[in-house]
């Protein structure tokens, strides 16, 4: 039998059934996203785009802090042609001596910036914020290359798309959590963020490296990569024993073998060459930043309660950062700190103990605590506390974080995780685009930091955003009740008392200052500047001299000293500071005029000529310098050239009288009595006192 053949259309023939596709599942739903998702250049595109978005509100923030040092009238960032400069002279970094320490990457990169786009702001905030997207992508890779690598365990089971997912969940939580918003906003924090950015490569290289062999060429690219995260700021001091950590962790070395201690000893060796490279200059970065009035011990019990009841906390609940936290050194044992050393004690020796088990977490416990501990263990810096110290262990944290969600069983069957890590991010993006704004000007940033418990710092800065005298003089009042011996605030009451009128009393407040610390030359400049003002001219060239002495990189000071040699007629000495002002940053109008004024007085009237004429070019309705120069010529018995220059003197300022007994002179020289006789008559009429 047959069978009969039909096809579609034909006549008699059943209708064919086309069967529906296939609906779609949820899983596969997310499969075929995943899928398209799982791809780089996606998922730099996103890092980059949600921190652009985030950070798009801090661009036009203002300098604040070292910013005013190390940016802005900083000749060392003023040169281009000359990088190597910065890896041999420690000065380029600030104008000031006691934050001038030897980090190289910092001051060039700030140079690269000032020579693209000068002192304008956003060029520095687009330059930091392209940092930590960078350092965000390098975070990225890391914690893929962590998880892609670590032992198989009760914790962690290698999946690709989740080990991706839960890298880009880091990166993206890292790359805009307010706590890395700080070096963002900070122009001067970019030393964090070139730091980070070199360490993290270094890792990722020596990571790369156990899985494919361990050469010389990557041996060399990893420690140079340490040394420029070391060049950029000392956090990498801690790398050895970060190696080591991961060995005995991740790669699961026994802790006696031998490689995990050799290969921390390589990572020695870019420390040992910093210290190498700092000899020359005398001091290390460590003795700029080190209090020597604070005992170590007293720091580590301080320490151990700020990480446990100030720093984590602020991860989840950031509106409490600031720049200037006050914190009560530790004495002894209180409860908060039993608690901080029983925590940090306890994680420690879980990560110990079950470093096989749960090798990853180990590793985050260990590397979280060991990068912090440069900056905040036994060493007593300055600042006891400091917001944005958690910055490059925060991966870590945030791993950690990660790995334990997934740990958690959940009784129902919907996308919370998911929806929980898309929350976290976008409330870190939230809460960083609110604290933005908080760097806006000095006035907002100290505010919000006197507001949430802030120091005598901050209520320094904050008067001195202050044009109220009143509130200025009270806000400075209560940062010298914080801390008594702080002799900058001594200096700024001193000279708000004066500008009140009560100049025995302030200039008693700068006489305390400057005897306190008599090696300080931002002290020593401000007490001359002060006595400048007060017309007091040869105690202000004794102290002008001393400061810039004390700080002869810094523009400021030394043209100071140019003013005060003026003020008592000593115009060769300040040539001589003039000199060196040059050489320190480009001619500026001003600078021209003063030199031109030293050399008149001293007689070299054809240089002053030159000069000024050079200096109107660019400043054609400057009287005074007209009048300067029509004495010149006049001096040179150049009448006929005289004449006009002291007639647009008179005509750029009427109240320029003795111009007109000049131009009398000049125009009976010149054999015009008629007009000599009309300058002479207004010039006696000036001379005649105005009844009251």
């Amino acid at each position: 039998m047959s069978k009969s053949k039909h096809r579609k259309g034909a006549p008699g023939a059943a209708p064919s059934v086309v069967p529906d596709p296939p609906v779609p599942t949820t899983n596969d739903t997310r499969a075929w996203l995943l899928a398209r998702f799982d791809r780089t250049w996606v998922q730099l595109c996103l890092i980059a785009g949600v921190a652009i978005a985030v950070f798009a509100n801090s661009l036009k923030n203002g300098f604040h802090l070292d910013d005013y040092y190390r940016v802005v009238g900083n000749p060392g960032i003023m040169q281009i042609s000359r990088p190597w400069l910065h890896f041999v002279d420690p000065t380029t970094m600030s104008t000031l001596d006691r934050i001038a320490g030897y980090r190289p990457f910092l001051p060039l990169t700030l140079s690269i910036n000032y020579a693209i786009a000068g002192d304008n702001v956003v060029g520095y905030h687009i330059a930091n914020l392209a940092m930590q997207i960078a350092a965000a992508w390098l975070v990225y890779q890391l914690v893929w290359k962590l998880l892609e690598i670590a032992p198989a365990s009760s914790s962690w089971r290698f999946e690709p798309t989740r080990a991706r997912l839960i890298a880009l969940w880091v990166a993206l939580v890292f790359a805009v959590h307010p706590v890395s918003g700080i070096p963002v906003n900070y122009i001067c924090a970019r030393d964090q963020l070139l730091s980070q950015v070199f360490w993290s490569a270094s890792l990722l290289v020596y990571l790369r490296m156990h899985q494919r062999g361990f050469s010389i060429a990557g041996w060399v690219g990893a420690l140079v990569l340490l040394l420029a995260s070391l060049l950029s700021k000392g956090d990498g001091v801690a790398a050895p024993a970060l190696i080591l950590a991961l060995n005995v962790t991740v790669l699961a070395q026994p802790f006696r073998a031998r490689r995990p201690w050799l290969h921390a000893a390589l990572f020695v060796i870019p420390i040992a060459a910093l210290f190498l490279l700092q000899l020359p200059f005398g001091k290390s970065q460590i003795d700029h930043v080190v209090a020597a009035n604070v005992s170590p011990w007293s720091y580590l019990l301080t320490q151990t309660q700020l990480h446990v009841f100030r720093y984590l906390p602020q991860f989840f609940w950031p509106f409490s950062i600031q720049q200037d936290p006050a914190v009560e050194l530790a004495t002894g044992f209180s409860l908060q700190v039993f608690c901080g050393s029983l925590f940090i004690l306890g994680s420690l020796v879980f990560a110990w103990l079950w470093r096989r088990e749960h090798p990853i977490w180990s590793f985050c416990i260990l590397a979280y605590w060991i990068s912090i501990a440069p900056t905040s263990s036994v060493i007593p810096l300055h600042a006891a506390a400091v917001d944005y110290r958690p910055y490059p262990s925060s991966p870590y944290f945030f791993l950690g974080l990660a790995l334990v969600a997934l740990r958690i069983r959940l009784p129902i069957r919907l996308p919370v995780r998911p929806l929980l890590a898309a929350g976290a991010v976008a409330w870190c993006a939230a809460t960083s685009v609110v604290l933005n704004r908080v760097w806006l000007n000095d006035v907002t940033l100290w505010t919000h930091s006197v507001e949430h418990g802030g120091g005598s710092l901050s209520y320094l800065n904050l008067a001195m955003a202050t044009p109220e005298l009143k509130t200025r003089r009270q806000l400075l009042e209560q940062a010298l009740k914080l801390s008594p011996g702080y002799l900058l605030v001594m200096v700024n009451l001193g000279r708000t008392l004066i500008v009140q009128g009560e100049v025995d009393k302030g200039l008693e407040y700068l006489q305390r200052a400057a005897r306190g610390d008599a090696g300080d030359a931002q002290i020593r400049y401000w007490y001359a500047r002060t006595l400048y003002e007060l017309k007091r001219y040869n105690d202000a060239n004794r102290e002008s001299a001393a400061a810039a002495k004390l700080a002869p990189n810094n523009a400021r000071n030394v043209y100071q000293a140019v003013l005060a040699g003026q003020a008592v007629g000593d115009h060769r000495e300040a040539l001589r500071w003039l000199d060196i002002v040059d050489g320190l940053q480009p001619a500026t109008d001003e600078a021209l005029f003063t030199r031109g004024f030293s050399l008149q007085q001293l007689g070299k009237q054809d240089e002053a000529i030159a000069i000024y004429r050079a200096f109107l070019e660019g400043q054609p309705k400057h009287a005074q310098a007209h009048f300067n120069l029509a004495f010149a010529l006049m001096t040179q018995r150049q009448w006929a050239l005289a004449i006009p220059e002291f007639e647009r003197a008179l005509q750029l300022n009427p109240g320029m009288a003795s111009a007109h007994l000049h131009l009398a002179t000049c125009a009976r020289a010149i054999g015009n009595a008629t007009v000599a006789q009309l300058h002479q008559a207004s010039w006696e009429k000036s001379q005649v006192p105005k009844p009251r």
